[in-house]
């Protein structure tokens, strides 16, 4: 019987060891965490200072700082170059209000609704040959089935210069496909035609 005391008491002491070490594992973890969120908020304040250090002293920075400063202040020149070729790209600019991306051919911000100004004299120059949609008068692209300022239609006006002798080409009003004329409705994307 001595035998099985003694084992028992070995298994006994075994697992109160295993679980004081488990548990001193789950500390040190647990530590690591907090060690790891402290250094993250050290790092992010010494981010905090910088930045308020080169708003302060944005031009009259000391000598050491120097290097860090000029790569900052390149770093965000670049970084306005690239969001200007973007938004060249994108045929687009920024609400003067809110500073919200707009498309060159809106009407209003589309985030707080601020009329879009535009130089007339230079849009005139760019768009002489534009056409212009019917319900709000902003200019569209060839192609575009739906105006991207107020969402209406695109309806294809009949040149005035069209001769009487050339057939009238009827498009939908729904979609800009042609029609036959006998159809009441499109085939394309059914809208009602008479």
């Amino acid at each position: 019987m001595a035998f099985l005391d003694d084992l028992s008491k070995k298994l006994t002491q075994a697992g109160q060891t295993a679980v004081q070490k488990t548990k001193e594992m789950t500390d040190i973890a647990r530590l690591n965490g907090m060690i790891v969120d402290e250094e993250r908020t050290v790092n992010n304040c010494y981010c905090q200072i910088g930045k308020l250090y080169v708003s302060l002293h944005a031009s009259d920075y000391e000598e050491v700082f120097s290097e860090y400063c000029q790569k900052v202040q390149n770093a965000e020149s670049r970084i306005q170059e690239y969001r200007q070729q973007i938004e060249t790209i994108k045929n687009a600019g920024r609400c003067s209000k809110c500073g919200s991306e707009i498309l060159n051919e809106a009407a209003f911000c589309s985030v707080c609704g601020t009329p879009v100004q535009k130089d007339s004299v230079k849009q005139q120059e760019d768009n002489v040959s534009a056409k212009y949609c019917a319900g709000c008068g902003a200019v569209v692209n060839d192609g575009m089935s739906f105006c991207s300022s107020c969402g209406k239609p695109i309806v294809s006006a009949i040149s005035a210069k069209q001769s009487d002798d050339t057939p009238i080409e009827k498009k939908c009003p729904g979609c800009g496909v042609k029609v036959d004329d006998e159809l009441l409705y499109c085939l394309e994307c059914g809208t009602k035609l008479k």
